[in-house]
């Protein structure tokens, strides 16, 4: 069976008390959905991003080379996932602004 739950860090970066003394609690809730907002507002922005530029990628590819958009985009995949990793252990904080924006 799937488990269509968040992601604990995406709960923990709108409350930092990771909803565990009441996971039932408005605190809790509150965060959850401000966590849902901020992956549903992220997915739209990606995919109407790729929906607009698409087409502009594909004919550029096809005049410089597939390859230099594959490591590109296998790079900035790098840094996203280097980013992810160090909020997960602290070291910085993804998005100062983003908690100002939706919360």
């Amino acid at each position: 069976m799937a488990n269509f739950e968040l992601p604990q860090v995406a709960i923990n970066f709108f409350d930092n008390s990771a909803c565990g003394a009441d996971p039932k609690g408005e605190a809790c809730r509150r965060a959850q959905s401000q966590a849902s907002l901020a992956i549903s507002v992220s997915s739209g922005v990606a995919s109407l991003v790729c929906l607009l530029c698409g087409p502009s990628f594909g004919v550029l590819s096809d005049a410089w080379g597939r390859r230099f958009y594959t490591v590109g985009s296998v790079a900035i995949a790098l840094v996203a996932m280097l980013a992810l990793l160090a909020h997960v252990f602290g070291l910085v904080s993804l998005c100062p602004l983003g908690r100002r924006i939706l919360g």
